[in-house]
């Protein structure tokens, strides 16, 4: 991975319908795009869920390929989906057994739908943070959580914390990328020997890692402090949320992708209660 390069949680600048969406309808919509994805329970699902990302994406004008590198470094996480499904499942023709483990059909029918369900959804959540800067961010989520202030919910803070957690993402993986060719350069092996020594191989990378995020961490703080921030108390905002035709696009799109989901799984219950 080249530094600089797309990853997730880094602002990938355009001049799109979805980058001029207001951030409250992306927040929104890619909150149903994650739980309607628990709809796409077979390939049918999961297809519609691939179309609707794909124009998504399409309509962001941000390249497919540049989606893909954003997730790259995540990849583990559908590697881990593929061992977990394989090995756990136990449905149809079983091609091996040991213990606790089973090799099925049914294993491998589960583990190509979760990977590829979980991985739109890595699509989805990366392509919310690609097409929205970090003052979008945090002013959409303290926008939808203002209710919960009536109560003493510190909404503004949590925004906050959740804007700057996510743009310091590509940061430290860059960081690590950083401190990795320096260990390299120097002799380091991270793709030789046992998993113990590979493992302890890692604590050279992490331990510069943590020190580089505690001074980052004084920086922003210090950053904050010089520039007299106290809180959402007496703030204001530059530029007023509003609503506008492409945030209605989009949930008419979102609302026919949750529809056809609907359709799909109801359809596949009503099979499995009434066999032929």
């Amino acid at each position: 991975m080249k530094l600089g390069a797309t990853i997730f949680g880094r602002y990938y600048a355009a001049d799109s319908p979805v980058h001029r969406m207001d951030p409250r309808a992306k927040l929104i919509v890619a909150l149903i795009y994650m739980v309607s994805a628990v709809l796409a329970v077979d390939m049918v699902g999961v297809a519609i869920l691939a179309v609707f990302t794909l124009i998504a994406i399409r309509a962001s004008h941000i390249p497919l390929r540049e989606v893909y590198n954003s997730i790259k470094p995540l990849l583990f996480i559908l590697i881990f989906t593929i061992i977990l499904n394989v090995f756990t499942v136990n449905e149809g023709t079983v091609y091996w057994h040991w213990g606790t483990f089973t090799i099925s059909s049914g294993g491998f029918r589960h583990a190509v739908i979760f990977t590829l369900r979980v991985g739109l959804m890595l699509f989805g959540a990366s392509l919310l943070t690609l097409t929205t800067t970090t003052l979008e961010l945090t002013d959409g989520i303290e926008s939808l959580l203002a209710p919960l202030s009536r109560i003493g919910f510190p909404s503004h803070e949590i925004a906050m914390m959740t804007s700057i957690a996510l743009r310091f993402l590509p940061t430290f993986l860059d960081e690590g990328i950083k401190i990795k060719r320096a260990q390299e350069s120097r002799g380091a092996t991270f793709d030789e020997g046992s998993i113990i020594q590979r493992t302890k191989m890692l604590v050279p990378l992490l331990s510069p890692l943590f020190a580089s995020a505690f001074r980052h961490a004084d920086e922003l703080s210090m950053a904050m402090e010089s520039r007299c921030y106290h809180g959402s108390e007496g703030r204001t905002k530059t530029h007023a949320l509003k609503m506008g035709r492409n945030d209605y696009i989009a949930f008419a799109i979102i609302s026919v992708m949750v529809i056809l989901l609907i359709i799909v799984r109801l359809q596949i219950t009503g099979d499995v209660g009434h066999p032929a």
